[in-house]
């Protein structure tokens, strides 16, 4: 399976800021392709039919919980850091992997 991960700042290196999701996506055996956006709502890819990973940032131009509402109508992922922001825009450090295998099922669906 691949998946498009949207990064900002442009140099972030995905694997760097979120080792351990990213180590689980490379045991899920996730190919990834890494893209950028600008850290505006209006750069996020609104294809809703393909659903990517947005990682957001401390310094990106929006507000979180834009950005959660903006990418659950999407279907995008959101992660910071080792964490999966929500669709009410709080993070879940707890138990992240949940939500990322959630969105695997999506991806995998979307697919065939």
């Amino acid at each position: 399976m691949k998946v498009k991960v949207y990064v900002f700042p442009f140099y972030a290196n995905p694997r760097t800021i979120s080792p351990r999701l990213f180590n689980f996506l490379d045991c899920e055996r996730v190919d990834f392709q890494v893209e950028y956006w600008d850290g505006a709502l209006n750069s996020i890819p609104t294809d809703a039919t393909i659903p990517v990973i947005i990682q957001a940032s401390h310094i990106m131009g929006c507000s979180t919980k834009d950005l959660a509402e903006l990418c659950t109508k999407l279907g995008h992922l959101i992660i910071y850091h080792d964490g999966i922001i929500l669709p009410d825009g709080t993070i879940d450090w707890a138990h992240p992997t949940d939500e990322l295998v959630k969105f695997l099922d999506r991806v995998a669906k979307k697919s065939f």
